[in-house]
């Protein structure tokens, strides 16, 4: 069972932060793909995309099982790696075929005449 004080620790306002110090030597996979998540939900914000929440989602529940994983010492690293890495190139291809057919929308349903 993993102790969630051990995960988290609490700053002064009250937010949860996950000591990086020692997970980014430790497991830097699944470190990087949480960041990789974390930066889909301000970009959803911005852009006014709704797919973004969902990427950012999809990413980061991979990346902390990553890590939770990783903390447990169950499973071999390369396997958790492996499964990360997986989740992320899963991820990035939907996003990849979403913003084809997007752009591809744009082209071809358009009533603008592009000359």
């Amino acid at each position: 069972m993993i102790k969630i004080s051990m995960l988290l620790k609490i700053n002064k306002i009250g937010v949860a932060i996950i000591p990086f110090k020692w997970y980014i030597r430790a497991c830097p996979s699944p470190c990087f793909a949480l960041i990789v998540g974390l930066h889909f939900f301000p970009l959803g914000k911005i852009f006014n995309r709704s797919f973004d929440y969902y990427m950012g989602a999809w990413t980061s529940l991979v990346a902390i099982a990553g890590i939770v994983l990783m903390h447990q010492k169950t499973w071999p690293v390369y396997l958790i790696t492996t499964m990360v890495c997986c989740g992320c190139a899963l991820a990035t291809s939907v996003y990849g075929v979403m913003m084809v057919l997007r752009g591809h929308k744009i082209v071809y349903d358009t009533s603008i005449s592009i000359h």
